[in-house]
Parts: structure tokens; sequence; C-alpha cells
């Protein structure tokens, strides 16, 4: 039997523990101290297909993302985390643009379902009473994710499974052609520590750095959540989540290294944005306050799949803020490394590696 440690139980650790503790062949173990993860503070919107980023490998990767939830889904047995409400794009001056790409995207998106351009009067019939309405790009697929309660249903199902869960921060060492977490010996590792990735192994290091997120979750009247996600030009998406207060988030902080800290400027400036749509909104209908760290590369594309020189080692980061749509499917792909050969890794952490 192959023991395999998982470091890490965001939205990538969680998902490749719960494909592994499907193959009694494995031993596996789920390491994650918890602190700070950004899957658990995230907004969780899936809507990959109008990005205008030129990096093929990332759009790819985005969308084999959106469409692998139904998979997950159905592997899972449950959907409570997933919310298919569509999603309105809005924009001043590229509508039409958007419109074209995604449209030239649509053969290969089946998960995108259908696209229509709103207007004002359309799209006020889709949001709640109070909200403001303009034109906008409506994409049916585009859904919500419950980030925390995704990871907590992975984790549950594989601990089902037998798998071991440890609450802890670990540091790996490789030996031997063996993994030494803990005092333990592990035959094959994946390392899905997000911005802890160069805190992770000893002399392993990648190109990622920190960014630092805030949201906040208002308390304002709205009657139920079956609303679209509104993704507006700019930095800051709002949704209505399952018990019906609106999000708002999240910020992009670069220079705040791994603080969790909430930052009353941050939060004003979330509320300051959310104005335009929501006009009544102020400081005291926020309810809570969610902080989580990033991880980003230089280049701001993620990286999966093996280390050379090390045996059975696989690493993803730098997914960003589109980690709970790419890092399902990701864990799954690092999950079935495990038991046959990948042909191509397009994303590969060597292009990544600074030691």
């Amino acid at each position: 039997m192959m023991k395999i440690a998982v470091i890490g139980g965001g939205i990538v650790g969680s998902t490749t523990a719960f494909y592994l503790s499907q193959n009694k062949d494995f031993d596996v173990t789920l390491f994650d101290e918890g602190v700070g993860q950004a899957t658990s503070a995230a907004v969780g919107i899936i809507c990959p297909w109008v990005s205008q980023r030129r990096n093929k490998e990332w759009y790819d990767l985005v969308r084999e993302g959106a469409e692998f939830y139904q998979p997950l889904i159905s592997d899972l047995e449950d959907d409570s985390f997933y919310y298919n409400n569509g999603t309105l794009i809005f924009h001043d001056t590229l509508l039409d643009k958007l419109e074209k790409i995604a449209i030239k995207r649509l053969p290969d998106a089946p998960a995108m379902k259908s696209i229509k351009k709103l207007s004002e009067s359309e799209v006020k019939e889709l949001l709640p009473d109070g909200f403001t309405a303009k034109e906008a790009l409506f994409v049916e697929g585009g859904s919500q994710i419950d980030g925390k309660q995704l990871v907590c249903l992975l984790k549950d199902k594989a601990s089902r499974n037998g798998i071991r869960l440890e609450e802890k921060k670990v540091v790996v060492t490789f030996e031997n052609g063996h993994y030494i977490i803990d005092g333990e010996v592990f035959d094959g590792c994946v390392m899905a520590t997000g911005a802890w990735i160069n805190q992770t192994m000893d002399g392993l290091l990648f190109d990622v750095r920190p960014q630092k997120g805030q949201l906040i979750e208002t308390k304002i009247p709205i009657t139920h959540n079956n609303f679209p996600v509104l993704m507006p030009k700019g930095e800051i998406d709002i949704l209505i989540n399952k018990e019906g207060n609106v999000v708002v988030g999240a910020s992009h902080e670069n220079d705040k290294d791994f603080d969790l800290n909430q930052d009353e400027a941050v939060i004003a400036s979330l509320i300051q944005g959310a104005h335009e749509w929501i006009p009544e909104l102020t400081r005291d209908d926020v309810v809570s306050i969610r902080v989580g760290t990033r991880a980003h590369t230089s280049n701001f594309s993620p990286f999966y799949g093996p280390v050379s020189s090390y045996p059975h080692l696989y690493v993803a980061s730098g997914l960003g803020s589109s980690g709970l749509t790419s890092g399902p499917y990701i864990g799954y792909i690092l999950a079935k490394a495990f038991v046959e050969e990948i042909e191509s890794w397009p994303l590969h952490p060597d292009q990544f590696r600074i030691q």
C-alpha cells in the first residue's frame, strides 16, 4: 500500500484527498493548518468564459475547471454547495466585445449554456429591489460556490473513505526517495499550500507571493437567494448567498504579506464600490468580514504537476482569484497522476521554480 501525504486542506488539497480516498491501494493523510485559507474566504464565482486574459493555458484550465463541477457533484452525490443562477456581466464600453468573446468560446464550453444581452429593464427584473440596473450580458451557466461548504464536504467524504486528517502545520523533508513529515515516512506527497508553498518543503522554492483578500457580507432586506451574480467592471463582484445576505468583494492587496487583520479603509472602499449597484448600503449593514490569502506568481499564472528530481511529488499554487474555478479540476488531476501517466502538464511547476 502506497502512503501519500497531502499538505494543505484548501480546495486543491481537499479534492486531491477525496479522489485518492476512493482508491483502496492508497493510505492517505491530509495535513492542514487551516489559517488564512483562501477557499474559505472566497466569493466563489464560476464564470471564466468572458475573461480577456490572453494566456491560453490559463483559459483552458479554467474552462476545464468550470466543466468539471458536474462530474464533481456526481462523485460527491451532493450539490448543496453549488448555485447556478447565472451571471450578469457589466461594462460601460466593452459589452459587445465581451459578448463576441463568449459566443466564440461557447461551442467548447457547454457549461456556459447560453449568452444573451439584456436591456436595463430586463436586468431590473432579475435583481432585488433597491439594486441599480444597467444593460448587461447574461451568462446562463454562471454559478456561485460556497467554498467553505465544499471543502468541508470533500474532507467529510474523504474521512468516511478512510483517510486520516491532521490539523497541524508541517514541513516536508526529502530523504532517500521518501518524504518525512512529522516523523512519519511517506512514499508520495502532494503540496497544495497556496501562498505558503515556499514554507512547505526544505530546499524547494517557487515564484509565488501572497495576496490579501477581504470581503464583506451585508444584511439588507432580500426575500430569497436565487438571484444572479453581478460582475461589474473593476475589482468587486456582488452576489447573494444562501442566507440571503449580499456579499461584496474581494480586495486584491499585494503589499500586505500574510496579514489577516481586517482593514477599515479597505472595507470602506468595498462599500463605496458597491454603492453604484446598492445605493443604500452602509457600514452598519455589514454583518461579517472575511480575510484570506491568495497565491500569485509574477505572471499571474497558476502551476500544477510533478516536480523534477522528486519521485511522486506533485505541487499546485498560484491559482489567485480563480482558485474555486480551477482548484477541483487540478486536485482531480493530481490524484489521477498517482494511478496513470498524465501525458502533458501545460502549466508545469518547473517553469516556476527558483530553487
